[in-house]
């Protein structure tokens, strides 16, 4: 069987832009997401419609959808799909003067981040860290609905850390 592997950490980071000391704050994200992994391909606005009912399961970051936790090694493994993560979280009241970041340590292989509905696009890069400034999608206090779709397709030839093993382009698999 194919195997998925995702490792996410994300972080939110408020600087003070009009201060001569940088202020920094760090809000871990760790805890209380929950994921479902689309394997009868969906459309997105089945996922991206926060309410709906299909079966999540709650789960800690950093998650590996791997049955092995991506302990073996191979050359060829990874599951291919799409999954999707999503969590609810709240930030300090007081939000002026401000910027806001998600920072993920990795999501493997494609990374669509999605804030209170707003669409920060497609980040290719594998297992990469990444840095987004969604100061223009938070909410301040609580309210604030995180979702990431992380998309691990057959077949990937454009980036370097590619499937090794369903491409030309042989690269590292796990």
């Amino acid at each position: 069987m194919n195997k998925f592997t995702l490792i996410l950490f994300v972080c939110i980071y408020g600087v003070n832009a009009f201060s001569q000391d940088v202020l920094r704050e760090t809000y871990l994200l760790n805890n209380d997401w929950e994921t479902v992994f689309n394997n009868q391909d969906k459309p997105d606005d089945f996922y991206t419609k926060q309410g709906e009912t299909e079966d999540w399961k709650p789960v800690n970051l950093p998650h590996n959808w791997d049955d092995y936790g991506g302990a073996r090694q191979l050359l060829h493994g990874n599951l291919h799909g799409t999954a999707w993560y999503k969590k609810g979280f709240g930030i300090p009241a007081a939000t002026e003067n401000r910027h806001f970041f998600l920072r993920f340590e990795g999501v493997g292989t494609y990374a669509t981040v999605i804030l209170n509905g707003m669409n920060f696009g497609r980040h290719p890069g594998g297992r990469v860290s990444f840095t987004i400034d969604v100061t223009r999608a938070i909410k301040p206090g609580a309210g604030n609905k995180l979702l990431v779709k992380a998309e691990h397709p057959v077949l990937i030839s454009d980036m370097p850390c590619v499937c090794g093993g369903c491409s030309s382009e042989w690269g590292f698999s796990e």
